[in-house]
């Protein structure tokens, strides 16, 4: 069963709650168990992906999508220098440096600090500024929820952050029947 780290979903909640006031309780007002769930979990415990998928509704329904998108583009543009990512992240920029394509071979490893048992990523490189991120074998609770689809296609910019690139995120293809996504990632240097 998919599930997602307790430390997570901590970092999580704690970038909602440094949205301005109004758009916390939008998002949050009517999640006190929720809230409550996520506060009580140790950083170490695997939580149900549907805490996950939860606190990912409750922010496109309380931010809209398009606030949604700078959301998890901020926020895990954030993530990067956090401690569960600052090691993984020093590395992958210090035998790629500034290699976009490189570095995104390491997403699978990202994803492996976050959710156990999501699917399989293939990162597939189409041209020196652009590659395909494949996530397959996916479980039936994700292939089938959007809103954390986009959120993980949102959150790829992060990608750019990192290496300086100017780049755009796209969910190029979804198949529930195969279980499987595509987010096209393009860029330019510089």
């Amino acid at each position: 069963m998919a599930s997602t780290r307790g430390r997570y979903m901590k970092d999580y909640l704690a970038a909602v709650r440094r949205l301005p006031p109004s758009k916390q309780d939008a998002v949050l007002a009517r999640r006190p168990a929720l809230v409550e769930r996520i506060e009580a979990a140790g950083h170490l415990d695997w939580l149900p992906i549907e805490v996950n998928l939860e606190l990912t509704d409750a922010i496109f329904s309380g931010l809209g999508e398009e606030q949604a998108d700078t959301f998890y583009q901020n926020w895990l543009k954030r993530q990067m220098s956090a401690p569960a990512f600052a090691g993984l992240v020093r590395t992958a920029l210090a035998l790629f440096r500034f290699d976009t394509a490189a570095i995104a071979k390491w997403i699978p490893k990202a994803f492996d600090l976050m959710y156990r048992d999501y699917g399989t990523f293939v990162i597939e490189p189409v041209s020196p500024l652009q590659v395909n991120v494949q996530l397959s074998q996916m479980p039936a609770e994700l292939i089938t929820h959007k809103n954390w689809q986009r959120s993980v296609c949102s959150g790829l910019y992060a990608l750019f952050f990192l290496t300086g690139a100017k780049g755009i995120t796209e969910l190029d293809h979804v198949d529930v029947a195969r279980r499987s996504m595509r987010i096209k990632l393009s860029w330019t240097n510089g």
